[in-house]
């Protein structure tokens, strides 16, 4: 999620007088970068359990280094 933009968004919903509109952008944003992380990490689940064949603890550890590793760089 894009920290600087909803901090943006959370200043404008205080000054604002049509609260109702950025509610409805707000709820939004933070649904749509919901679904972009999911269907992320869905995605590199799949292509390791597409290339390695292991048990589900392995696998896990795979994964949570892939995300550590995209952390980091």
């Amino acid at each position: 999620m894009n920290n600087e933009l909803l901090e943006r968004l959370e200043f404008l919903f205080l000054f604002s007088k049509n609260r109702d509109k950025l509610k409805m952008i707000i709820i939004g944003f933070i649904i749509i970068s919901r679904i972009e992380f999911l269907y992320k990490h869905y995605n590199i689940e799949k292509r390791i359990k597409e290339k390695v064949k292991l048990n589900n603890k392995k696998l896990k550890y795979i994964i949570k280094q892939k995300k550590k590793w995209r952390i980091i760089n």
